[in-house]
Parts: structure tokens; C-alpha cells; sequence
């Protein structure tokens, strides 16, 4: 009887342009979940307030602060994943890019999802 073997076939990573996509998705995403917290902390005031220690003291240094210390985490670590991915055909940078992409998604249907149930008075 012949003994076959199942072979693994290599990792292919993805085209350059869609880790390129991913990553200015995931800015967007941050960009989108940044601002959404900046309006409902305005709009609905001291009865929410922000669950990360390091963003709270962001918060609280001002709108322009917060803003940039996300931005400055965000940005820079997707890029190394786009990075990873794309030069050292990283499959975990792969999957985090991945990971980032559906966790912001979430994060950004969920305002949406509050920003239906009740509406910000600008958008009225």
C-alpha cells in the first residue's frame, strides 16, 4: 500500500496594495473611533468617561492631545504590520492586521449603532 503525503503549501502573503489598504483602513477606523468618543464625551458629558488610564490622561490634557496620542499609537504600529507583512512576509503581521481591521470595525459599528439610538443635537 503507497503512503501519501499532504503537503504544505507556503505562506503566500497578500498583495502589497491590499496591506496598504488594511492599514489606511485601520487609521480611518481610529480616526473614526477617536472622534465618535470626542462626541459622545461632549454630548453626553460626566456620566461616560474613558476606560484606558493612558487615554484618560490624554483626555484630560485636551481634545488636540487625545487626538495625537492616538494617532501616534495607531499609526506607527500599523505601519510596522504593513511593514512585516509586505518586506518580511510576517504571517502574524498578517493576522494582526487582520485582528486590528475587525476589532475597529466593531468599535465603529458599535458608535454607529449609538449614534442611531440617539443622535448627537448637530446631526438632528
Amino acid at each position: 500500500m503507497r503512503e501519501t503525503r499532504i503537503l504544505k503549501q507556503p505562506w503566500t502573503p497578500p498583495p502589497p496594495r491590499l496591506v496598504i489598504l488594511l492599514v489606511a483602513l485601520i487609521c480611518t477606523l481610529n480616526l473614526f473611533d477617536t472622534s465618535s468618543t470626542l462626541i459622545l464625551l461632549d454630548v453626553v458629558g460626566t456620566t461616560l468617561e474613558e476606560q484606558n488610564p493612558i487615554m484618560k490622561l490624554a483626555l484630560e490634557a485636551g481634545p488636540l492631545a487625545f487626538i495625537a496620542m492616538k494617532m501616534m499609537v495607531m499609526l506607527p504600529g500599523a505601519s510596522f504590520l504593513g511593514w512585516s507583512v509586505c518586506r518580511r512576509r510576517s504571517r502574524f503581521g498578517w493576522n494582526a492586521l487582520c485582528a486590528l481591521t475587525a476589532l475597529y470595525g466593531a468599535t465603529a459599528l458599535y458608535y454607529i449603532g449609538i449614534f442611531i439610538a440617539k443622535p448627537p443635537p448637530f446631526l438632528l
